[in-house]
């Protein structure tokens, strides 16, 4: 069950599932706080929280409200010590940003010399490691057109332009040469949806996304004309 509960998680984090979700899991795991409840519900909130636990998260208050629970049942002794001591610690990683540790200085393993160096009592200065910059991610066609068509598909029945956004701008921006294509893709997502709520839902997603950082100015543009065409 933990292994799901850390994948919910991690799908939540990435925005591939509505926030909605994760607090609808967490106030049933709640509801009835048994011992295998309460480790759950630390999990899926350690894996989580990192992402989650900022003012801009759509759920944010709901969020605080968890918390404020979490804390009132170890303040209050309401469970086991081994969960007890579980959720303490959950609530002074927030405390702490969640951040568990901070490493001053990545450092080889030293060479046998220096070994050597050090049981002779003699300095030894670590040998810092060069990084290296990560390649630019390479644009994957099939995954922004599906992840976009999910976000649509979401949209519609939670009508939640935020967290739309939010799922679309995770998929990463395509390159200049294809954004008026997946925008005319978009566009015949959009003009296909039964109600006329939705299709007005999805035409104001379309507008933030084409205004958003790393698009064309006449993307937007240029995709609607490549679909009436």
């Amino acid at each position: 069950m933990l292994g799901n509960i850390k994948l919910v998680g991690g799908l939540l984090s990435r925005g591939m599932l509505a926030s909605k979700v994760g607090i609808a899991i967490l106030e049933e795991l709640l509801s009835n706080p048994t011992p295998e409840a309460l480790e759950s519900a630390a999990a899926l909130l350690t894996t989580l929280g990192p992402t989650a636990d900022c003012k801009e998260w759509p759920q944010y208050t709901a969020l605080n409200a968890i918390f404020d629970q979490i804390s009132t049942i170890v303040k209050t002794q309401k469970c086991q010590p081994r969960e007890r001591f579980l959720l303490k610690d959950l609530l002074e990683l927030r405390a702490a940003g969640w951040v568990t540790f901070r490493p001053r200085r990545l450092e080889r393993a030293m060479t046998l010399s220096q070994v050597a160096d050090s049981a002779a009592g003699r300095r030894v200065e670590p040998q810092a490691i060069r990084m290296v910059s990560p390649a630019a991610p390479v644009f994957d066609q099939d995954k922004f057109r599906e992840g976009a068509k999910k976000a649509l598909v979401e949209l519609r029945y939670s009508g939640c332009l935020t967290e739309a956004l939010a799922r679309l701008a995770s998929l990463g921006v395509p390159p200049v040469a294809e954004q008026a294509a997946e925008l005319a893709e978009i566009t015949s997502h959009v003009v296909q949806e039964g109600a006329a709520a939705a299709r007005e839902s999805g035409m104001k997603v379309m507008l933030e996304l084409a205004g958003s950082k790393g698009w064309g100015a006449d993307a937007l543009c240029s995709g609607i004309t490549l679909f009436v065409k």
